[in-house]
């Protein structure tokens, strides 16, 4: 019985280190990581737009000298030299999912989408007028 335990605990352990080492854990979110790239890569009068609104602390946090607003306030007006950045994640609820596609086709009807960013459950793209 204590080889049985014992071999219990150990497969445990090994399953616990594998979901939290994992960097495909689907629970894992780069924010840091893509609001790190943002606040370089931003100019002024560029402007954040992310999805879901509750993301609003991290935004604050990670980027907060970036112009940013939720989604749901709406895009920012087209101007020519201004970059529009969208910030998308938690695709697998399909509100967010939608949202954010919803928001990418808008975009291309009047900016040209510079680039697209992929971070653990995090996209990014980049459009400029």
């Amino acid at each position: 019985q204590v080889a049985v335990a014992g071999a219990a605990a150990a497969l445990l352990a090994v399953g616990l280190a594998d979901q939290q080492l994992n960097g495909d854990n689907p629970r894992v979110y780069d924010f840091r990581g893509a609001l790190e790239d943002v606040s370089e890569r931003a100019r002024p009068g560029d402007v954040l737009v992310y999805s879901p609104q509750y993301l609003g602390p991290v935004v604050e946090y990670y980027a907060g000298e970036v112009d940013a607003r939720p989604l749901d306030d709406g895009l920012p007006r087209p101007r020519r030299g201004r970059r529009v950045i969208l910030l998308g994640s938690f695709f697998d609820k399909p509100h967010y999912r939608e949202a954010a596609a919803e928001a990418v086709r808008d975009l291309k009807r009047g900016h040209e989408l510079d680039a697209a960013r992929r971070y653990p459950q995090i996209r990014v793209w980049e459009f400029t007028r």
